[in-house]
């Protein structure tokens, strides 16, 4: 893989939303992962939709 100009840098682009709401985005974001995660690791078959 190589590296491209037009790759993300990692910073966010300058946008007028309060720190709260990104802190609250990100803190979803973690326990959804976490759920995905955990549900994995214990063998559960989660029910998917495939279409």
């Amino acid at each position: 893989m190589t590296c491209s100009s037009s790759a993300p840098t990692g910073t966010l682009p300058n946008l007028d939303i309060p720190e709260p709401l990104i802190s609250l985005v990100r803190l979803l974001a973690r326990e959804a992962a976490q759920t995905d995660f955990a549900t994995r690791c214990n063998g559960e078959d989660p029910e998917v939709d495939h279409g």
